[in-house]
């Protein structure tokens, strides 16, 4: 399908949403990011193995950091992007591990959503 892909795909993705109990509070998924970079090794070989940029009009990723992030969006091809939705997963809350940076986002983006979710207690 995305070897001879002539239109931009409109969702590629792979996430998590946060679980939240009754009261609506975040319940904690301890062991969660190593499952993530386990998942995001094997996902991001799909785009990396292409010649050209993976073309999508929506991009819905979790990642456990920011260098994942730009690994994906050097796979991506910025002019057919048009919505962009990340979960920065992370044990703790310290505010320098959860800092993003969006410079390589350009052209028709018309939607940018991030989040960051502790998947510890």
């Amino acid at each position: 399908m995305l070897k001879n892909q002539k239109s931009p795909l409109p969702l590629f993705g792979f996430c998590r949403r946060p679980i939240t109990d009754d009261n609506g509070e975040l319940v904690p998924a301890p062991g969660l990011l190593g499952t993530f970079k386990k998942v995001f090794g094997r996902v991001i070989q799909v785009p990396k193995s292409r010649r050209r940029p993976l073309q999508v009009e929506n991009l819905e990723v979790s990642v456990v950091n920011y260098y994942q992030l730009m690994e994906l969006l050097r796979c991506v091809d910025m002019k057919s992007l048009k919505r962009v939705d990340i979960d920065l997963l992370h044990e703790t809350e310290n505010e320098e591990e959860t800092q993003l940076y969006f410079d390589i986002l350009e052209g028709n983006l018309k939607e940018l959503r991030a989040g960051c979710i502790t998947t510890s207690s």
